[in-house]
């Protein structure tokens, strides 16, 4: 745990500002670090805590390069996209990264790999026309949840129609009708957010749906603390207590909270605490595919997980395989078109999905 200790200092001195012993960042395993660092998307602020105690590597040098011209880009981006839309009177609301990087102390410190971006779910054909016009190729269209767009060399975007899919329950009916809750920008634009204890509601929802499906890493542990260091003393904690438990995250929220702290200040940590980071610091920034075999197998017998794997719901199949949709007769035929597809064209979901099975019982 010596090297994952010494991110977590290194993070927080980057956020309080303050400079790590120089001796001490001297004496760290750089290519270790870096290789910790990267799996969670915090390369940035390592180098920026590093380089203020005199240390420096080439890996870490490019790396602070790619991620503030990687935001810069998309900034730039966004800001254009935001001036389409207000000129419609197109609602939308940026999301996530966007707004937490504001908080940390220099550009790139929150690394992202998209912008989100909540839009008005009718007027995504116009904001469709918006986005390939600025030079963003469609990724996907038309998705339950969110549209993706891409524009070499590094700027993504994924559009959100609506926050959450209906399969997360009390989560999703939370956000269902999110525009009643949403606070219109001052100004003469289309844009809207949230209150400061509604955003990190949202932050903690996301963060959880992360967590319960693939995993999520340090990033979101850091998100989490960043925030609370802003805001936590004068968010109205009556109202966030009462609506996390309507959300079912009131526990999950505790334990979020009190890691955060605890790791980033290197205190010690409670049994739920160091179960959260272990599964943190094996998950990285977006989870693993053997985190999410494992989630899905909780609650289930090694044998119903195999069976409903190999002959998935109906429903489900018509979200997965396209020519089912179109003629429910030929489920049989998509089950096994599924199980080509993935043993020839997705083997690297093969081997954690065996991993999972094996050690579902440990």
């Amino acid at each position: 745990m010596n090297i994952v200790n010494a991110l977590a200092r290194l993070c927080a001195c980057a956020i309080k500002g303050t400079k790590p012993d120089p001796d001490w960042a001297a004496s760290l395993d750089t290519e270790a670090l870096y290789n910790l660092a990267k799996k969670h998307h915090l390369t940035c602020i390592t180098a920026c805590a590093l380089e203020s105690a005199g240390v420096s590597t080439p890996e870490f040098k490019t790396s602070k390069g790619k991620a503030i011209a990687g935001v810069a880009r998309m900034d730039i981006d966004r800001i254009s996209l935001c001036a389409m839309m207000d000129a419609a009177g197109i609602r939308y609301m940026p999301l996530k990264g966007s707004i937490i990087k504001t908080l940390y102390p220099e550009i790139g410190m929150r690394e992202m790999s998209d912008n989100d971006i909540l839009i008005d779910s009718e007027r995504a054909g116009e904001v469709r026309g918006f986005m390939e016009s600025l030079g963003f190729e469609t990724v996907e269209f038309d998705h339950e949840v969110r549209d993706v767009y891409h524009k070499k060399p590094v700027s993504s975007f994924e559009l959100h129609r609506k926050l959450f899919e209906d399969g997360y329950g009390v989560i999703a009916e939370y956000y269902e009708n999110v525009w009643n809750r949403l606070i219109k920008d001052e100004g003469n634009g289309s844009g809207y957010h949230f209150t400061t204890e509604d955003f990190y509601l949202f932050m903690l929802a996301h963060e959880y749906k992360h967590y319960s499906y693939a995993g999520t890493g340090l990033r979101s542990l850091l998100d989490v603390y960043v925030y609370l260091r802003k805001y936590g003393e004068v968010m109205d904690r009556e109202y966030l207590d009462r609506e996390l438990r309507k959300i079912e995250l009131y526990e999950f929220e505790k334990t979020s909270a009190g890691l955060a702290f605890h790791f980033f200040d290197r205190e010690p940590v409670s049994a739920e605490e160091a179960e959260m980071l272990e599964d943190m610091l094996h998950s990285g920034t977006y989870g693993t595919a053997e985190n999410l075999f494992r989630m899905q197998m909780k609650g289930q017998s090694k044998a119903a997980y195999l069976f409903r794997q190999v002959f998935p719901p109906v429903d489900w199949m018509r979200k997965s395989v396209g020519f089912v949709d179109k003629c429910v007769l030929l489920y049989p035929v998509g089950v096994v078109w599924r199980w080509i597809r993935t043993l020839f064209f997705r083997k690297n979901r093969v081997k954690p999905f065996v991993t999972a099975v094996k050690n579902k019982d440990k």
